[in-house]
């Protein structure tokens, strides 16, 4: 049997924090985080050496090589492929039946263009706000007064 749980997830590009509602009226109870120190990195820290040098196809010219995603963004994608992956599989160990999500709204497109479609399905709402620095009570304050519908 699915818990009854609903998960309100709250996260910017370097950290989650997971909190527990088990009433849709009810406070939140921190129940966990996940921390990316990568993300927190300046871009020239995260970069281990140059691009590299490549041939021209045609000719005997050579030209440096760029990334295509600067390191920092990288590292934005690699936490929230991170999360969504975390959330698809709590979701499939019953830890939630239902997901309220606040981030960020650029962090918010990247978790929308990465979740799984079953957690899809459970998300009752979401949030374009970073709240993950504030306390529990304040991020409650942000939601809707009822998280989702009782027969939901």
């Amino acid at each position: 049997m699915k818990s009854s749980k609903t998960w309100v997830v709250v996260t910017d590009s370097t950290r989650m924090r997971i909190f527990v509602a088990d009433t849709p009226l009810g406070p939140l109870v921190e129940a966990g985080n996940l921390v990316h120190g990568e993300g927190r990195l300046r871009n020239q820290d995260l970069i281990s050496d140059d691009g590299g040098r490549a041939f021209d196809s045609k000719g005997s010219g050579r030209h440096g090589m760029e990334s295509k995603t600067d390191a920092k963004t990288q590292e934005q994608l690699n936490f929230t492929t991170e999360i969504c992956h975390y959330l698809e599989e709590e979701y499939q160990a019953s830890s939630f039946k239902r997901l309220y999500l606040v981030a960020p709204p650029a962090m918010m497109g990247l978790l929308r263009d990465r979740l799984g479609k079953a957690v899809q399905q459970v998300l009752v709402g979401t949030l374009d706000k970073n709240l993950v620095q504030i306390s529990p009570a304040r991020i409650r304050s942000h939601l809707p007064d009822k998280l989702w519908m009782l027969n939901g």
